[in-house]
């Protein structure tokens, strides 16, 4: 969630201004901008040689902890009050741990928790924590040292459970206290050999040592499930535990390493929730040290073993670690350099030291991961493949499995799956007969466009090369890509033709094709009649058969008329002698639009081309009326319509501009507060401030135009019909459009084009378009698409201000916020918009009045956020600002920013406009608020009467309406009078009958369809619940866990009340979508999203043309394409065909409506819909019309499968009443 930005992702009722809350802004503010700052590490503990156990900060540390696990306590730590006798220097030692809090009013003493307690008040149970902690701590080190003075195996092995069973307490700061207290028990265990057996030993100091260890064991599985909750400094006491042992529980004099020690905290890091933590452990040690990056793969296979089914944690873990591996040793040298974590062996000859053992354990482990299935990570791997797997494995024979697989599977995927398998195929003998085929089957339209297509030409070039290759083989190939060159963008022709001419060269029989004469006698007449019939089949998928040498390339002659002269040119070097001998064509495959097109705006011109200089007024017709000169009449009325006056007006308050005083005219230099409006002409950008020209109302376009409302103040009417599914506003280039701290490496900072990410989900992918980009050499905070877009950010938008604030903080990032800001600000005093010209900035309001008055953290934030932003400003040399003026700006920041998003409704920045801030809030909006890269657009969700208000939504309009009231009235400063808010009861806020199985209003226990009536106590438990549950994920910013999303869907559903479009189940079940399409379990997320579109999406978008809805549908498609390769349990029979053709029959139908015609998600989804028809025998698009935008259900045939997925969706749901789901 960007921190201006509203959380909208698969949001369900998010239209959207900027919904974020100002306590985030405000705590963000506070994060970055205090004088000592209180930013925490995730593994503080320090126990390497230190003769006390002791933490940086804080102890322990919980900012890394798993998601779910509770919040613990801060812990400062001090010097030991004592040192224990006898204990070795480099043993850690006790440490004294004291709450940080307030020291308890209570004189009561303390006693331990026990459940007579549970009456007291909260003052006094928080006043006793403290001491109950200090008075466990005071135990366990007496414990301690009973365990280190024991002479009886009952004695040792008694003190030792106690610590053990007090390690699983629920408080977790007990259980840290209690293992770093073990920790240190054991060490100093070992380094008395007692954990070790020897001859001379007792039958009673046998079993003590045997217990003892039996203890050890059990203490290192503790170990472990902390771990797999991610606390990080499990980790640090389990690797001090394993040198430890190394050094003092060897079973002789030579080389020992703790394997059975090491397994156990390796299987449970890779099973833990803490991606975190698990970096920590391979940066600090996989990576570091060589005997430790042994034993871990020498152990996973094992592991991997013993972890049974599709564990999608621990294969992600696992791959995590392995696709960092960068540095793996080629050489025995380098593994005699390394460093080790214990202490080497004495022989060299030891398998540590030998390359074949380290490569043959790497290979066992990669093929242990590619046995597992991690389809998200598949091409990940694909990529690595060739150049940093197969060179260290001892047998790349072993992956030819994998690799046919993976190539026969077609796509991009096969594609990456090339070069691996040409590997093998050249180096080890594999034996692919299909393989030209195949290889000739991946070239298609699609080719051309993926950002994998000149790593294919590369590897087509090697595969090509060899003079041995059949000439009928070669020129279907040739043949192909000639074809695809009639639709392929300019820069893969580039690419194209020279490889054709390498061709040609390496192959003289194929020149033949180049320039075919036809026999007269034989193929004249049947020309003349009939035209020439080209002999080469290009559907034909075996390329010895397509008859391509017999044709000839006239596609390359049509070439030579392209549009674009580069194109043109280069195709001609074909009809020309081949005198080259060949081109490298590594000069013409890494071309794109970008580079074409700097290479055209920095070509030098010798000569200027002559242009007309004189701009006729005629462009409609020669009939309109015409002066001697050619141009239009001024008496002709379309002349006087072209240059109308268009005035907008733009109500504002300023303070600072001297006014006539209309009190005392005599008085023409007193400064006062005035609210008045002010006309800006768009075709002179000129501002006027004449009162007397004002009217009733002005436009804002075509459609639009502003009044002012006794009810609401100045508002956006509709001056004309506006009919559902419109575009109203168009605003092509907003005020501030910026990406989001989150999205600064993966958006231009000017048109906020997307980085393409090949991991993101099915529905974003289709549409981005693929984007290279590159930081601004001066700060190196912000990235460009291209040179224009540096160019225009950097003299339009004010990254020249900026460039130099960002480069003296850097290498901090400053937060959305202050970025934002210090573009607000000079963009109200640059000369982009002159004072002259700004309704602006200047125009939007800041409420300051009210958030001073109202004071609180809102008021504080606002001061803080000034003071840092202005103090930042100071770095530049053109212009600093005071703090004042910085809150100004902050408080319109919040009040008018909106999020800006993508066209599937992703947050990826914020934006602020005047004319978009115009439109008020509805709870009930009549039109919505899209983007398209930074074009901002609002959309009608139905029709729109004329002279009617056109609202949006500020906020969540599906959050329960005391949330909706407290938001609107506490960050906006006006009581939401809409329809939405006044209806009572709220339709979204209701409970389900289960005799009628109609929803009934939460304000009655009866229901008024069928009288049937539950407790009132049911009732308002439920409610409360829902609320509870709300609030906590609105605290916790929305938990992502599937584990705790899971358990407060099944909560809510267990009340057998709450419908399934009762907040905040909506939410949780898309939520949970998104996280199991994540881990690629596509079956999982087909549940949740059926139960929305079956059992939600109805109730909450009136519409099918919803944009949300829209989007939503198509992630369902998505899915279900990945769902109907196999047949998942629990779908019973649905026909996966029938089922996808209907909803992107309903997605198409709609998508003009809700996006545009011309939008990216509309081209996107109507390419879809015509793959689809394709595969399933449907020729043409009159059956697809017939169908468009009646929805599922009004696809003849189709009611059948509406029947069967409202089954599922009522089952899933039973089955999450019941608990088991």
């Amino acid at each position: 969630m960007s921190e201006l930005g509203c959380e909208v992702t698969f949001g369900l009722g998010r239209d959207w201004k900027n919904t974020s809350q100002s306590d985030a802004i405000g705590c963000q503010a506070r994060r970055y901008f205090a004088l000592s700052p209180k930013t925490t590490k995730n593994f503080p503990l320090n126990l390497t040689n230190s003769t006390t156990l002791h933490t940086t900060m804080a102890i322990p540390t919980f900012a890394g902890a798993a998601p779910g696990s509770k919040k613990r306590k801060r812990v400062a730590v001090d010097e030991p009050t004592r040192r224990p006798k006898s204990v070795p220097k480099d043993v850690p030692t006790v440490t004294k741990a004291v709450i940080v809090r307030p020291a308890p009013k209570s004189k009561k003493a303390a006693a331990p928790p026990s459940d007579d307690d549970d009456d007291d008040d909260d003052s006094e149970s928080g006043s006793d924590d403290g001491d109950s902690l200090a008075i466990r701590q005071a135990e366990m080190l007496q414990l301690e040292e009973d365990i280190i003075a024991a002479t009886t195996a009952s004695a040792r092995t008694k003190c030792l459970n106690t610590l053990l069973d007090q390690m699983k307490d629920e408080s977790e700061d007990v259980a840290i206290m209690t293992a770093v207290g073990l920790c240190r028990t054991f060490c100093r265990l070992m380094s008395r050999g007692q954990l070790v057996r020897h001859k001379d030993h007792t039958p009673e100091q046998l079993r003590m040592v045997k217990e003892t260890k039996e203890a050890y064991i059990s203490y290192l599985k503790g170990l472990g499930h902390l771990l797999e909750s991610g606390e990080g400094t499990s980790l640090k006491l389990a690797m001090r535990l394993l040198k430890e042992e190394s050094v003092h529980m060897k079973p002789s004099e030579e080389y020992y390493f703790p394997n059975l020690s090491f397994g156990v905290v390796i299987k449970h890091l890779l099973l833990s929730d803490s991606p975190d933590l698990v970096t920590v452990f391979a940066t600090e040690y996989i990576y570091e040290y060589s005997d430790l990056r042994f034993e871990f793969l020498k152990a996973i296979p094992t592991i991997s073993r013993d972890i049974p089914g599709p564990n999608t944690t621990y294969s992600e873990n696992l791959f995590s670690i392995l696709y960092n591996l960068k540095d793996f040793p080629t050489a025995a040298e380098e593994l005699a350099d390394s460093d080790l974590y214990i202490s080497p062996p004495s022989k060299k000859k030891h398998p540590l030291f030998q390359i074949m053992a380290h490569q043959r354990y790497f290979q066992e482990t990669w093929l242990a991961l590619l046995s597992r299935p991690l389809p998200s990570k598949q091409r990940d791997i694909l990529t690595i493949l060739p150049k940093r797997i197969i060179p260290h494995l001892p047998n790349p024979r072993l992956l030819m499995d994998y690799l046919t697989d993976t190539y026969n599977s077609g796509g991009v995927t096969a594609l990456l799956a090339l070069q691996g398998l040409f590997n093998l195929m050249m180096s080890h003998n594999l034996d692919y007969p299909n393989f030209f085929p195949k290889l000739y089957a991946l070239l298609d339209r699609d080719l051309m466009h993926v950002k994998y297509r000149s790593r294919f030409f590369r590897l087509l070039e090697s595969f090509l090369n060899s003079s041995h290759l059949p000439a009928i083989l070669v020129a279907s190939f040739i043949k192909r890509m000639a074809r695809l060159c009639l639709s392929a963008p300019p820069s893969a022709i580039v690419a194209i033709i020279p490889f054709v001419y390498n061709l040609m060269r390496l192959h003289p029989t194929c020149t033949f094709m180049l320039h075919r004469v036809l026999g007269k006698e034989i193929y004249g007449e049947k020309m003349r009649q009939s035209g020439f019939e080209d002999p080469f089949n290009e559907t034909e998928e075996d390329p010895m058969k397509t008859g391509a040498l017999e044709s000839c390339l006239w596609e390359l002659e049509t070439l030579q008329s392209h549009y674009h002269p580069n194109v043109a040119t280069l195709a001609k070097i074909l009809s020309e002698q081949f005198t080259k001998q060949q081109y490298n064509t590594e000069d013409f495959l890494d071309h794109s639009y970008t580079s074409m097109l700097e290479a055209e705006m920095t070509k030098r011109i010798n000569k200027d081309p002559v242009v007309e200089y004189i701009v006729p007024k005629k462009i409609f017709s020669t009939e309109e009326k015409q002066d001697s000169d050619g141009s239009l009449s001024t008496e002709n009325m379309l002349l006087e319509f072209w240059d109308f006056e268009c005035f907008w007006a733009v109500p504002c308050s300023l303070a600072s501009r001297p006014l006539r005083n209309t009190q005392d005219p005599t008085d023409s230099t007193k400064q006062q507060t005035l609210d008045y409006t002010i006309y800006i002409d768009f075709k002179t950008g000129l501002e006027t401030d004449t009162r007397d020209k004002m009217t009733a109302s002005t436009p804002l376009s075509e459609s639009v135009y502003i009044k002012d409302h006794k009810a609401t103040g100045r508002g956006a009417f509709s001056s004309v019909l506006i009919p559902g599914g419109t575009e109203i506003l168009n605003i092509p280039d907003p005020l501030i459009c910026i990406p989001d701290n989150a999205h600064l490496d993966s958006c231009c900072h000017y048109c906020m084009a997307e980085a393409t990410d090949d991991t993101s989900a099915p529905v974003n992918q289709a549409y981005k378009p693929s984007v290279q980009l590159s930081y601004c050499l001066g700060c190196k905070v912000v990235k460009y698409c291209s040179k224009a877009c540096q160019t225009s950010d950097w003299k339009r938008k004010g990254h020249s201000y900026e460039c130099t604030i960002y480069k003296a903080q850097y290498p901090r990032i400053l937060p959305t916020t202050a970025r934002a800001i210090l573009r607000m600000a000079k963009l109200f005093l640059t000369e982009t918009i002159p004072a002259n010209k700004v309704g602006g900035i200047g125009a939007l309001k800041s409420h300051i009045t009210e958030f001073e008055k109202a004071g609180g953290e809102r008021w504080e934030n606002a001061n803080l956020t000034a003071k840092a932003t202005a103090e930042f400003s100071k770095a530049s040399k053109k212009a600093s600002f005071e703090a004042e003026f910085m809150r100004d700006l902050y408080c319109k920041l919040l009040v008018n920013s909106i999020a800006t998003t993508t066209q599937s409704f992703d947050p990826i920045g914020t934006s602020i406009d005047y004319q978009a801030a115009m439109f008020n809030h509805s709870c009930d909006p009549n039109a919505i608020v899209l983007f398209d890269g930074r074009q901002l657009f609002l959309r009608s969700l139905r029709e729109i009467p004329k002279d009617t208000e056109i609202t949006i939504s500020y906020i969540d309009t599906f959050t329960p309406r005391s949330e909706r009231i407290r938001e609107l009235s506490t960050r906006y400063f006006f009581n939401c009078s809409c329809s939405f808010c006044s209806t009572d009861p709220q339709p979204l806020e209701s409970w389900l009958c289960k005799k009628c199985s109609k929803s009934a209003p939460l304000t009655s226990n009866v229901c008024p369809s069928c009288d049937d009536a539950v407790p009132e106590e049911r009732l308002t438990e439920a409610a409360a619940l829902a609320m509870s549950i709300s609030t906590e994920r609105q605290k916790s910013g929305g938990d992502k866990s599937i584990a705790t999303m899971l358990k407060s869907l099944r909560s809510l559903y267990a009340t057998g009340l709450l419908p399934s479009s009762h907040h905040p189940i909506p939410q949780l079940h898309q939520d949970l979508a998104t996280a199991y399409i994540d881990a690629g379990d596509w079956s999982a997320a087909l549940r949740h999203l059926i139960i929305l579109y079956v059992r939600v999406f109805p109730m909450i978008y009136a519409t099918t043309y919803h944009p949300l809805r829209v989007v939503r549908t198509f992630t369902l498609a998505m899915v279900l394409i990945q769902v109907a390769v196999g047949a998942p349990e629990g779908f019973g029979d649905v026909d996966y065909t029938k089922l996808l053709y209907g909803l992107l029959v309903e997605v198409c139908g709609n998508v003009d409506k809700s996006h545009g015609e011309e939008s990216g998600f509309a081209k996107m989804a109507k390419r879809k819909m015509q793959e689809v028809m394709v595969d399933i025998g449907i020729d043409s698009n009159r059956e697809a019309d017939k169908w468009m935008g009646k929805g599922l259900r009004g696809v003849p045939g189709l009611e059948e499968e509406v029947t069967k997925i409202s089954k599922i969706a009522d089952g899933f749901v039973a089955e999450l009443s019941e608990g088991s789901a």
